[in-house]
């Protein structure tokens, strides 16, 4: 059990990350130059990396199932009920999380900060159909930005199989790792267009999956990573502070910049898988609430700058002072993660354990 809480550790990590990319949109502008003087040292838009590498790993889980089905069409179906279950895990926080905004346009006259109710319902059905990541850099709108990552991932898991059924487990794997080779050095695009199709973090988490599966011995790995609490919590930093790095330390290497990212955030994987408790050193005080922030992670992945831009229109609406305005979005943020958590996320599927896939 302890591994699974190493896991969600990573998630909440990952989810930390992507809320310190977004807070920009908060900051009061008096503290701006805090942000921005951490931004060329540590840039956490690497989260992103991290939860790909996580559901490239969890997605190779699953399709190592089909090694037991023998016929094409008993592979096919399990893929099928796979790919629904996720549709079914994914969408209701989703679909919820786009009509907000949505509704908001068509109740509000404030179209600088909701757009205009024709802008929204292109963006929202772009969303709603997971191609955010085609339309957003053409279109930018920080309302429904954040979903491509999610699009992504969709695809991402609708493609991946389909190339492994076709080509069978050891061509895809041959595949993949020249991909994610080549997506170090070459990318199709200009460079901030390629940023939106970085599916190349869940191709290393596949490939991490299949490394630690066939070559690694799962005792040896816990007997070779043991240690005293404070050296595996100065390993979390340090790991921490270079996946933060990656993005403004290789400037100069603007392909390889996700590939690195990658290549940290597997290190930080197979820490987690070890069973030494690497994101379990510090007690419960501080264990519980990141597993809590873990098991809510795409709740608060889909909710965090919806919630945010409502509560400025509760303050606009209002004549409210917005100077300590960032506090209560923050908070609000954390209430309606909770809530799409308990009551949306689960409406088409069971409540997902720490064992399910995100």
């Amino acid at each position: 059990m302890a591994m699974i809480k190493d896991v969600q550790v990573l998630r909440a990590i990952a989810i930390i990350f992507v809320v310190l990319l977004h807070s920009w949109m908060i900051f009061p502008k008096e503290y701006a130059y805090i942000y921005n003087s951490i931004q060329p040292v540590f840039h956490p838009n690497t989260g992103v990396e991290l939860f790909f590498v996580l559901a490239g790993y969890f997605l190779a889980t699953n399709l190592n199932k089909l090694d037991g089905l023998k016929s094409t069409s008993e592979k096919v179906g399990f893929m099928l009920s796979f790919s629904i279950k996720k549709i079914k895990r994914l969408s209701p926080a989703v679909y919820f999380w786009i009509s907000v905004p949505l509704v908001m346009s068509l109740v509000s006259n404030n179209h600088k900060l909701w757009f205009t109710p024709e802008q929204m319902f292109q963006k929202a059905f772009m969303t709603y159909v997971y191609l955010t990541n085609f339309e957003y850099p053409m279109r930018p709108a920080q309302l429904y930005g954040h979903f491509w990552a999610v699009a992504l991932e969709m695809q991402f898991f609708i493609i991946y199989p389909i190339i492994y059924i076709l080509l069978g487990k050891r061509n895809t794997l041959y595949l993949t790792l020249f991909v994610a080779a080549l997506m170090m050095v070459y990318r199709p695009g200009t460079e901030n267009y390629w940023w939106w199709f970085r599916f190349d973090p869940m191709l290393w988490g596949v490939l991490c999956h299949h490394v630690i599966t066939s070559y690694i011995d799962r005792d040896r790995l816990k007997t070779e990573t043991r240690g005293v609490w404070w050296k595996k919590l100065f390993a979390v930093i340090v790991l921490m502070c270079a996946l933060g790095a990656t993005y403004t330390s290789l400037v100069n290497f603007p392909y390889f910049k996700a590939s690195a990212a990658s290549l940290i955030a597997i290190v930080m994987l197979i820490l987690a898988l070890s069973g030494n408790n690497y994101f379990f050193p510090l007690g419960s005080w501080i264990n519980k609430p990141l597993c809590w922030i873990g098991d809510r992670s795409f709740s608060l992945y889909c909710c965090h700058i919806p919630v945010w831009m409502i509560v400025k229109q509760f303050y606009i609406t209002f004549g409210l002072s917005q100077h300590h305005m960032y506090l209560a979005q923050l908070a609000m943020m954390i209430v309606f993660a909770q809530l799409t958590y308990k009551y949306v996320e689960s409406i088409l599927s069971k409540k997902p354990s720490l064992n399910k896939i995100r």
